[in-house]
């Protein structure tokens, strides 16, 4: 998608109830995130095993797509249960 956003976990300023502030005053907000039709409350993918590892979320308001990269186990692991603990799923590509 030409609209395609890639920023580092590293811009992750707070996981806050329902979503993630990013530094310079960007938000993602769960809810507004596309859901799979097979899935329901399945607003991202995800690969651990990526190169290098990411979550993507689909705004389908704005056409595009968010994808939040990771150089750290933990930091994935913290952005994966925060959205589990929100009620929300990931899909794993991994």
């Amino acid at each position: 998608m030409p609209n395609d956003k890639e920023i580092s976990y590293k811009e992750i300023e707070e996981l806050i109830e329902g979503g993630i502030i990013f530094t310079k005053n960007r938000l993602l907000i769960f809810a507004e995130c596309e859901q799979m039709e097979q899935w329901t409350g399945c607003i991202a993918l995800r690969d651990i095993i990526g190169k290098p590892p990411y979550f993507e979320f689909f705004y389908p308001s704005q056409k595009e797509r968010l994808r939040i990269v990771f150089d750290n186990e933990n930091a994935f692991h913290r952005v994966y249960m925060h959205i589990e603990n929100n009620g929300y799923h990931s899909f794993d590509l991994s």
